[in-house]
């Protein structure tokens, strides 16, 4: 019995040591920005200007750009 108590008592404190150094690993990454997507930019096909629609006639960006919140590209 004693044995068995010592083999989950090792097993216990090894898995909360390796989740531990899990969020360690991934928390560093997250703070480094490792995780970040970092793309070019696209050459856009048409020149395009958003001081008539955006400035002038006071459209919101939502109205063309459904992912303006959640996403890093137009996405027309």
């Amino acid at each position: 019995m004693r044995r068995r108590n010592r083999w989950v008592k090792t097993l216990f404190w090894g898995s909360v040591l390796g989740v531990a150094a899990l969020l360690l690993v991934v928390f560093s990454g997250v703070a480094v920005g490792a995780f970040e997507q970092r793309t070019l930019p696209v050459p856009q096909p048409v020149p395009f200007s958003h001081a008539l629609h955006a400035g002038g006639l006071g459209l919101s960006c939502r109205y063309c750009h459904a992912a303006v919140e959640h996403a890093a590209y137009a996405g027309l």
